[in-house]
């Protein structure tokens, strides 16, 4: 329960404001910060499990609820920032 609602609070605020930024504004570098974003989904999760575990030791994070909120965070994130971008630039200008 911890980790899940971590999870889900770390992965609403930062893809809220991303999601936002990224689809209502038009800027210098906008496309470029979107496809870095969605790159993020396109590397396996098989690919990370080594380093992501050298990172969480040298952090003294394994084992811990902290750790696993930003290893599901990070997962989740770029999915989280695709879909919500689309929905922001789908509301229309008021």
């Amino acid at each position: 329960m911890i980790v899940t609602g971590g999870s889900l609070i770390v992965i609403l605020a930062l893809g809220l404001g991303a999601g936002f930024v990224l689809g209502r504004y038009q800027f210098k570098g906008h496309g470029l910060i979107l496809g870095f974003v969605l790159s993020g989904m396109l590397v396996p999760a098989k690919l990370a499990i080594i380093p992501l575990f050298i990172q969480l030791k040298w952090m003294h994070l394994l084992d811990s609820h902290l750790g696993l909120i930003l290893v599901y965070s990070s997962g989740a994130l770029p999915a989280a920032i695709f879909i919500l971008s689309g929905f922001f630039r789908s509301l229309p200008l008021i």
